[in-house]
């Protein structure tokens, strides 16, 4: 009995630390997409700014 108790907390252990590496992993990525997409629209819009302001510099 005590060997299936120990043998069942392992599994829901494992199956635990699966899911939330899974979870985190995922919503790093979307993050760190997002984040990107983000920074490239400031980019842009920085870009446009300054077109406006310097038009003979840019």
């Amino acid at each position: 009995m005590r060997q299936i108790r120990t043998d069942l907390n392992l599994i829901f252990i494992a199956i635990v630390t699966i899911v939330l590496t899974v979870s985190g992993a995922f919503s790093y990525y979307r993050t760190q997409a997002q984040l990107e997409h983000e920074l490239s629209e400031f980019k842009q819009s920085l870009t446009i700014q300054l077109q406006n302001v310097l038009p003979g510099v840019m």
